[in-house]
């Protein structure tokens, strides 16, 4: 019995601690399902998340193919534009150098390979390690200018085919207004330089021409001035002073004699009519060498005023800016006679009394102009030469000296003339080339 009870306690002792244990694991389980519950929680959020985060991914993945999409159609773009661009630099056939800061070689169209000793293996290569057909020395010197100045440069030079090319530089901008390089360009202008070069030669032909006829010009109007001098001398020397002595000779007839009736009429008939050839070889004489001598253009119009006035009966209104006083006797001598012979024209086909005169001195030219309020004419008839104005020879005197000749008029409306002669100032001579 003592054995067991005392079995039977120690039975109770390891039941007790048997519920114990028990209870411990009771608990213990209790607190690991809570955390299965809490991690089965976490695994469910979790998984909202992860299918969150699948609906974002396709989302964003949908986004990659749409932009993936519209890459593909910009490279597509880039492409075609690329493609554009090599066949414009083709078609144009200008040659173009791309370099780099360093003077390297990035880039080149295919007219470049004409011009230089480059290969596609010679990208990023200096421009100085290449050779070139051209006469130009100074290639890399003003690139580096370019680069450091951002100023653009350009030269003509020639190739050892004889061949001419515009080199342009200009600074390598990016699309962020970056300085990134050079760019050369080399246009070929052989027609322009061998046209230019025929132009100066047929300029400098048309110079020493004009010079020609310049000189001829001055020629013409010294022989004019000449043969007007001695026409003048004979007339007041042999013709005047001829008429004179017959005057002198009938007056010693008609003191000496009785005239009567007929006779005596026609004797002083005889010598008014010497009178009058006297009178008309005085005027035809200072017509002929009118005094112009070493005075001024205004000077000598406004004689000629006087003579138009005493001579026809004619009234000139000069007005004057400037008294056109020049070294060039030739110039004022012309500007004389033209002048002249305009008036004459008002005289003789204006059918007018009165004709106006105008003298403007400028600093670089001389203009004279006149006018009147006559019957006027057809100015192309006038100067086609079928006039009988003599508009023409006034015209090609004036184009001569390098003048310009302009008429304003009509018929019935009155007549306007204007010259312009090329003219120094201060009094200098007249600038008689073209």
């Amino acid at each position: 019995m003592q054995e067991l009870r005392q079995e039977l306690k120690q039975t109770k002792k390891e039941l007790r601690a048997t519920i114990e244990e028990y209870e411990t694991s009771k608990q213990e389980m209790r607190a690991a399902n809570e955390e299965l519950r809490s991690m089965n929680e976490e695994y469910r959020s979790m998984t909202e998340e992860l299918e969150t985060s699948k609906e974002e991914l396709q989302s964003v993945n949908e986004e990659l193919k749409t932009v993936n999409h519209e890459l593909e159609e910009k490279v597509e773009e880039l492409r075609a534009v690329n493609s554009d661009l090599k066949n414009l630099m083709a078609a144009t056939d200008i040659g173009t150098l791309f370099l780099d800061r360093e003077l390297r070689i990035q880039r080149y169209t295919p007219r470049i390979e004409e011009l230089f000793n480059i290969r596609q293996t010679d990208v990023d290569r200096p421009i100085d390690e290449l050779t070139h057909h051209l006469d130009y020395d100074t290639l890399k010197t003003d690139a580096q200018d370019v680069l450091e100045s951002l100023t653009p440069v350009e030269r003509e030079v020639r190739s050892e085919e004889g061949e001419w090319f515009l080199v342009r530089f200009h600074p390598y901008r990016t699309v962020t207004d970056q300085i990134d390089g050079v760019v050369i360009s080399f246009v070929e202008i052989t027609r322009r330089v061998e046209a230019e070069q025929e132009l100066r030669a047929t300029n400098e032909a048309l110079q020493e021409r004009s010079e020609q006829v310049q000189a001829l010009s001055e020629a013409l109007t010294s022989a004019e001035e000449t043969e007007r001098k001695r026409l003048s001398q004979v007339l007041h020397d042999d013709l005047q002073q001829t008429i004179f002595a017959a005057r002198m000779r009938v007056n010693h007839l008609i003191e000496a004699r009785d005239f009567s009736g007929e006779a005596s009429e026609l004797a002083t008939r005889t010598v008014e009519l010497l009178d009058e050839g006297i009178e008309t070889t005085r005027n035809l004489s200072s017509e002929l060498d009118p005094p112009v001598g070493d005075q001024s253009l205004r000077d000598s119009l406004e004689w000629l005023t006087f003579q138009m006035q005493e001579s026809y009966d004619f009234s000139v209104e000069l007005e004057a800016k400037g008294t056109a006083k020049t070294t060039d006797k030739n110039l004022r001598h012309l500007l004389f006679r033209l002048v002249r012979e305009l008036l004459f024209n008002v005289v003789k086909h204006a059918g007018v009394e009165e004709a106006a005169l105008f003298l403007a001195e400028e600093p670089d030219r001389l203009r004279v102009v006149v006018e009147d309020e006559g019957v006027g004419f057809d100015p192309e008839e006038a100067l086609s030469g079928r006039s009988g104005l003599g508009l023409v020879s006034v015209r090609e005197r004036i184009e001569m000296i390098g003048g310009t000749f302009e008429v304003d008029a009509a018929p019935g409306e009155g007549t306007r003339i204007a010259i312009e002669v090329p003219w120094e100032e201060n009094g200098g001579e007249a600038l008689s080339q073209t």
